[in-house]
């Protein structure tokens, strides 16, 4: 059964007219007060009795809520989020069959060695700023000048770093050289600078390490990646290299495993020859392999 409606003190409609008696009997009230039902029927002609809101006071207690107050989300500071760029940088790379799995072998030399974690730092800042997602309203803060903040600060201490005696033996060095040639590679469009870099930088550690460069696993992939770029280096500017020197001495004869290999050392070959003959004598020669 539906309630009655709460008539408003202005809601004329739906006034309370009839009579008690009338009211039980559910018939129209005439004849004003008393009116013509209550004389018939010789009733008492009351009104009905307005219904009057009152107050109720409900006792209620309230139970403490434990609430657990939220830890502030710490964001990661802008080298750890470009470090892990890096790492994802690596796995794209393939420089050798390998190099995508060095991430593991990277951390202990980034934790010892402080050029190389800033030059790791700027390759992944670099990274980042190529995306078109890529926006800063603050050019100081932007990951592209991040990058060449880093840089710049891995030449300085690189700068520092090796006149420690220890220095040659760290592969941590050999491989901040690399990447920054890698680095300015990525960041140059004609690649002087690089060249230069991977000429006169990385291939002199190298040929003051020694073998011992070369002892593990991590110097293993370092002198792998150095072979790629430099042999790419001697066949673009058409000089010479300093892994021809390897080459006589019998050290890369052991490392054709795969066709990539045979190729590297073929192109050394090709790039010592081509740099030792003077261009008239070139003209003359009947080689097998320059006929190829």
């Amino acid at each position: 059964m539906k309630t009655r409606r709460i008539v408003g003190p202005l809601d004329q409609r739906k006034r309370l007219t009839r009579c008690q008696s009338c009211a039980r009997r559910r018939i129209k009230c005439e004849g004003g007060t008393p009116c013509e039902y209550c004389v018939r029927m010789k009733k008492n002609c009351q009104p009905q009795a307005a219904t009057v809101s009152e107050l109720k006071f409900v006792s209620h207690s309230v139970v403490p809520q434990h609430t657990s107050n939220l830890q502030p989300q710490i964001s990661d500071k802008p080298d750890s989020v470009y470090l892990k760029t890096f790492f994802l940088f690596l796995q794209r790379c393939e420089f050798t069959p390998e190099f995508a799995n060095l991430g593991s072998e990277f951390l202990p030399l980034i934790q010892t060695c402080a050029p190389l974690r800033e030059a790791t730092v700027a390759i992944g800042a670099l990274e980042i700023s190529r995306s078109p997602s890529t926006r800063s309203s603050d050019e100081l803060r932007s990951p592209y000048h991040f990058a060449l903040k880093s840089y710049s600060k891995a030449l300085t201490s690189l700068q520092h770093y090796i006149q420690s005696p220890h220095a040659i033996h760290c592969q941590g060095v050999l491989w901040c050289t690399l990447l920054l040639g890698l680095f300015e590679l990525m960041i140059e469009v004609s690649g002087g600078q690089w060249a230069r870099h991977m000429l006169y930088g990385t291939s002199k550690i190298l040929e003051l390490s020694g073998t011992d460069s070369r002892s593990d696993y991590v110097g293993c992939q370092s002198f792998e990646t150095f072979r790629l770029l430099e042999g790419n280096r001697a066949i673009l500017y058409g000089e010479d290299t300093v892994l021809s020197d390897y080459s006589r001495m019998g050290q890369l004869d052991v490392m054709t495993s795969n066709p990539l290999d045979e190729i590297l050392n073929f192109i050394i070959k090709m790039s010592s020859f081509i740099s030792s003959i003077e261009l008239s004598q070139f003209q003359k020669i009947s080689d097998a392999i320059i006929q190829i």
